[in-house]
């Protein structure tokens, strides 16, 4: 062998070491990019496990706040049941009766007539006998109550009840709905056991002129007295849509005069749209706004402005369970901060961050109804509906 070829067969060789080193140089360099990578998603993954718990965390104490307050309202029912029952004098009701709709919009109704609507003194319906018993045997935190002038038809109609749980009256807390019959949950499409121990907001949007209304109705009351029977009208929230809603409303004092329960009766709803210069907290009466028979708001008038004592308190110190103003049109619908209580905190925070952390809202959608209604379609009792919530009833 000569020194030529060896001289070759090392310089091949060297090529070869060269070539094996750049490859493990570039294999090096593929290496520490995945490395980097790797520790990237490792911090992603932590951050979302931790956010992952955070969720699960709130969601539990969610679900233990619910749990707590319907036990609270069980066990109140419960010690109501095992009250005996008492007379009490129930102050007298106004026998003055409501003007159809059908009157009010042929006679055009001056604007101070219908600027809002607001609580009518209406006759009310004599529970005497079976309605009176059965009133107590459905609601026993009634059962104190002389209820020989009601709200209630008949249980057919859909029927609930609410409970003002502090002193305070409205400044403490809303509302929480105590009793639903089964035609109050099939309008609404909602079971009882969903229902039971939500804030009034849940299945009725808030008017203004009603809360301030029945502030006033509930001052100078004797204790454990039952008032007139008023009759109002209303937007109730059912599955996917809002219905215009007529109904009778009765309030019962506790042993201070308070406003304590609430009794609700739905006498009527009507499908139809709010008008274009309608707004959720501030709505007018069909007879305002001429609600025409295939469901179009004629014409609609302006709703009146409220004098600033009226108008909310800003939502960092909000203390009332008011629904604030929601814009809304035929097209799209327009969702502000000012629309979450101060009680609804803890779901609004869950769905901020679902909605950061991309992941999919739609199953926060049934807590999304405890805000707002998406729709603005309204229906009628007796009439085929076009809304999913208003599958054909017929009472009962």
């Amino acid at each position: 062998m000569t020194v030529e070829s060896l001289v070759g067969r090392i310089e091949v060789m060297s090529q070869v070491v060269e070539m094996q080193a750049e490859e493990i140089r570039q294999l090096r360099q593929t290496t520490a990019r995945l490395e980097t990578k790797l520790a990237r998603r490792k911090a992603a993954h932590s951050e979302s496990r931790q956010l992952v718990e955070e969720l699960r965390e709130r969601q539990r104490e969610a679900e233990q706040e619910h749990a707590r307050k319907r036990r609270k309202v069980e066990e109140r029912l419960a010690l109501a049941a095992t009250k005996p029952t008492t007379s009490t004098s129930i102050t007298g009701a106004s026998s003055h009766s409501i003007t159809s709709s059908s009157s009010s919009s042929s006679s055009s109704p001056s604007p101070s007539s219908t600027s809002s609507p607001l609580a009518v003194p209406v006759s009310a319906n004599a529970a005497i006998g079976g309605l009176q018993s059965e009133i107590h045997r459905r609601m026993p935190f009634l059962r104190h109550y002389d209820i020989r002038a009601s709200a209630i038809i008949n249980f057919s109609y859909p029927v609930c009840s609410f409970e003002l749980p502090g002193p305070g009256g409205f400044t403490d807390a809303p509302p929480v709905l105590v009793y639903a019959n089964a035609a109050f949950c099939h309008l609404t499409n909602y079971p009882l056991e969903r229902l039971l121990g939500t804030p009034y907001h849940f299945t009725y949007v808030i008017n203004l002129q009603h809360y301030k209304q029945a502030m006033v109705i509930g001052n100078n009351r004797p204790p454990f007295g039952v008032t007139e029977v008023y009759k109002y009208q209303s937007l109730l929230r059912c599955d996917g849509c809002l219905l215009r809603v007529d109904q009778n409303h009765q309030f019962f004092c506790d042993e201070s005069g308070k406003l304590r329960y609430s009794l609700l009766c739905i006498t009527d709803w009507d499908e139809g749209r709010l008008g274009e210069t309608e707004i959720l907290g501030q709505w007018l009466p069909p007879s305002a706004i001429g609600i025409t028979a295939d469901g179009a708001a004629a014409a609609p008038e302006p709703p009146p402005p409220l004098q600033p004592q009226l108008q909310p308190p800003p939502v960092p110190t909000m203390s009332l369970p008011l629904l604030s103003t929601l814009p809304m049109n035929n097209n799209n619908m327009t969702i502000t901060i000012t629309i979450i209580q101060p009680y609804d905190n803890n779901i609004l925070h869950l769905h901020i961050r679902s909605i950061i952390c991309r992941t999919s809202i739609s199953i926060h959608i049934k807590h999304i109804h405890s805000f707002i209604s998406n729709s603005n379609s309204i229906g009628r009792h007796h009439t085929p509906t076009r809304c999913r919530a208003m599958r054909r009833w017929r009472g009962g």
